[in-house]
């Protein structure tokens, strides 16, 4: 079967969803119960935590930004609002060049809605900023909310 990229939109908010290796030709929802088909049969999507035995990745990426500042940002605090049942990576680029990766545990036990933050670093700084978390293990996660708090640096003429 040859790698495939499913590309979902949601007709509410207009955010898409892209699906990496998604070998099926065709989904759909059918009381509450998410179907996709392919030349090997029609799968259940949501009936298991795996992937035939294997970890199922997953992440989250926000568009390159400058928060609407031209100035450099130090990030100060990320505010996490999310529920996983596993750790969550945290990757910041600031640039399109220089990464920082930290983890964010999980929020509660037995998967509670809760929060986590990821603290700054002075060595990381830049105008253009973007975040990507990722699962760790395959674990389950949603996110509600991404707060950014920066500190804004003064622009240095040469």
């Amino acid at each position: 079967m040859s790698e495939q990229l499913g590309i979902c939109l949601n007709l509410r908010n207009l955010g898409i969803s892209q699906y990496a290796n998604y070998n099926f030709n065709s989904s759909c929802e059918l009381n509450g119960v998410v179907l996709a088909a392919s030349e090997d049969g029609i799968f259940s999507l949501d009936s298991a935590d795996d992937d035939d035995g294997t970890h199922i990745d997953a992440f989250i990426e926000t568009l390159v930004t400058d928060l609407g500042v031209a100035n450099p940002k130090r990030m100060r605090r990320l505010i996490l609002g999310y529920e996983a049942n596993g750790t969550l990576k945290l990757m910041t680029t600031t640039n399109e060049l220089r990464q920082r990766k930290t983890y964010v545990y999980p929020a509660g036990k037995d998967r509670l809605q809760g929060g986590g933050t990821a603290s700054g670093r002075r060595d990381q700084k830049g105008r253009y900023w973007q975040y990507r978390i990722d699962n760790t293990d395959g674990c389950d996660f949603s996110i509600d909310s991404l707060e950014v708090i920066p500190t804004v640096l003064s622009l240095r003429r040469r």
